[in-house]
Protein backbone atom coordinates (compact mmCIF):
# COMPACT_ATOMS: atom_id res chain seq x y z
CA UNK A 1 0.00 0.00 0.00
CA UNK A 2 1.29 3.44 -0.94
CA UNK A 3 0.44 6.47 1.18
CA UNK A 4 1.18 10.03 0.14
CA UNK A 5 0.60 13.47 1.66
CA UNK A 6 0.56 16.13 -1.09
CA UNK A 7 1.06 19.69 0.26
CA UNK A 8 1.11 21.33 -3.20
CA UNK A 9 -1.53 23.97 -4.07
CA UNK A 10 -4.69 22.31 -5.32
CA UNK A 11 -3.22 18.92 -4.40
CA UNK A 12 -4.95 18.54 -1.09
CA UNK A 13 -2.97 20.36 1.61
CA UNK A 14 -2.83 19.33 5.25
CA UNK A 15 -6.05 21.12 6.16
CA UNK A 16 -8.22 19.63 3.39
CA UNK A 17 -10.08 16.32 3.38
CA UNK A 18 -7.61 15.07 0.75
CA UNK A 19 -4.53 15.58 2.93
CA UNK A 20 -3.57 11.91 2.96
CA UNK A 21 -4.20 10.14 -0.30
CA UNK A 22 -4.01 6.38 0.04
CA UNK A 23 -3.75 4.05 -2.91
CA UNK A 24 -4.02 0.29 -2.60
CA UNK A 25 -2.56 -1.90 -5.31
CA UNK A 26 -4.27 -5.26 -5.70
CA UNK A 27 -3.11 -8.07 -7.89
CA UNK A 28 -5.22 -10.86 -9.32
CA UNK A 29 -3.90 -14.15 -10.58
CA UNK A 30 -5.63 -15.42 -13.69
CA UNK A 31 -4.83 -18.70 -15.42
CA UNK A 32 -5.55 -20.07 -18.86
CA UNK A 33 -5.61 -23.83 -19.41
CA UNK A 34 -4.61 -25.07 -22.85
CA UNK A 35 -5.31 -28.45 -24.37
CA UNK A 36 -2.82 -29.00 -27.16
CA UNK A 37 -2.55 -25.54 -28.67
CA UNK A 38 -6.11 -24.39 -27.90
CA UNK A 39 -7.34 -22.56 -24.84
CA UNK A 40 -9.98 -24.41 -22.85
CA UNK A 41 -13.48 -23.13 -23.70
CA UNK A 42 -16.81 -23.23 -21.86
CA UNK A 43 -18.05 -25.85 -24.31
CA UNK A 44 -15.06 -28.07 -23.54
CA UNK A 45 -15.47 -27.68 -19.77
CA UNK A 46 -19.17 -28.61 -19.97
CA UNK A 47 -18.17 -31.93 -21.53
CA UNK A 48 -15.69 -32.89 -18.79
CA UNK A 49 -16.52 -35.50 -16.18
CA UNK A 50 -17.84 -34.17 -12.87
CA UNK A 51 -16.27 -35.76 -9.79
CA UNK A 52 -16.66 -35.47 -6.03
CA UNK A 53 -14.63 -32.70 -4.33
CA UNK A 54 -12.36 -35.22 -2.57
CA UNK A 55 -11.46 -36.82 -5.93
CA UNK A 56 -9.92 -33.75 -7.61
CA UNK A 57 -6.68 -31.79 -7.36
CA UNK A 58 -7.99 -28.35 -8.39
CA UNK A 59 -6.06 -26.11 -10.80
CA UNK A 60 -8.38 -23.13 -10.38
CA UNK A 61 -11.93 -21.83 -10.26
CA UNK A 62 -14.20 -21.55 -13.29
CA UNK A 63 -17.43 -19.68 -13.83
CA UNK A 64 -19.58 -21.28 -16.50
CA UNK A 65 -22.82 -19.35 -16.28
CA UNK A 66 -23.32 -15.68 -16.92
CA UNK A 67 -26.18 -15.24 -14.47
CA UNK A 68 -25.45 -13.94 -11.00
CA UNK A 69 -26.07 -16.50 -8.26
CA UNK A 70 -23.95 -14.93 -5.56
CA UNK A 71 -21.24 -17.00 -3.96
CA UNK A 72 -23.44 -20.03 -3.36
CA UNK A 73 -21.59 -22.34 -5.78
CA UNK A 74 -17.86 -22.72 -6.29
CA UNK A 75 -16.84 -24.75 -9.34
CA UNK A 76 -13.28 -25.88 -10.03
CA UNK A 77 -11.42 -27.60 -12.81
CA UNK A 78 -8.63 -29.97 -11.95
CA UNK A 79 -7.04 -33.35 -12.35
CA UNK A 80 -8.29 -36.60 -10.85
CA UNK A 81 -6.03 -39.19 -9.26
CA UNK A 82 -5.89 -41.03 -12.59
CA UNK A 83 -4.75 -37.88 -14.44
CA UNK A 84 -8.08 -37.04 -16.10
CA UNK A 85 -9.17 -33.41 -16.47
CA UNK A 86 -12.50 -32.97 -14.65
CA UNK A 87 -14.70 -30.50 -12.80
CA UNK A 88 -16.13 -30.45 -9.32
CA UNK A 89 -18.41 -28.08 -7.42
CA UNK A 90 -19.71 -27.38 -3.95
CA UNK A 91 -22.71 -25.34 -2.90
CA UNK A 92 -23.01 -23.20 0.21
CA UNK A 93 -25.70 -21.07 1.79
CA UNK A 94 -28.33 -23.79 1.81
CA UNK A 95 -31.90 -22.58 2.23
CA UNK A 96 -33.23 -26.08 2.85
CA UNK A 97 -32.47 -28.82 5.32
CA UNK A 98 -29.05 -30.36 4.72
CA UNK A 99 -27.15 -32.59 7.16
CA UNK A 100 -24.70 -30.61 9.27
CA UNK A 101 -21.71 -32.75 8.23
CA UNK A 102 -22.39 -32.13 4.53
CA UNK A 103 -22.90 -28.40 5.09
CA UNK A 104 -19.62 -28.08 7.04
CA UNK A 105 -17.66 -30.10 4.48
CA UNK A 106 -19.06 -27.96 1.65
CA UNK A 107 -18.10 -24.78 3.51
CA UNK A 108 -14.51 -26.04 4.00
CA UNK A 109 -14.08 -26.90 0.32
CA UNK A 110 -15.66 -23.62 -0.75
CA UNK A 111 -13.37 -21.58 1.52
CA UNK A 112 -10.29 -23.37 0.17
CA UNK A 113 -11.39 -23.19 -3.45
CA UNK A 114 -12.28 -19.47 -3.33
CA UNK A 115 -8.57 -18.80 -2.75
CA UNK A 116 -7.69 -20.46 -6.08
CA UNK A 117 -7.00 -18.32 -9.16
CA UNK A 118 -9.74 -17.85 -11.71
CA UNK A 119 -9.28 -19.77 -14.95
CA UNK A 120 -10.31 -17.70 -17.96
CA UNK A 121 -12.11 -19.78 -20.57
CA UNK A 122 -11.69 -18.99 -24.26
Amino acid sequence: MVSRNDPTPGGGGKDTPFAAVTTAISRAEVKTVTVGSRALTRAMVRQLDHVQPADIRPLGRVRLDTTWRGNSEVKVIGVTGSGVLATSAVSTGFTYSVPKEYRELSERYAAEWRKLPLIVLG
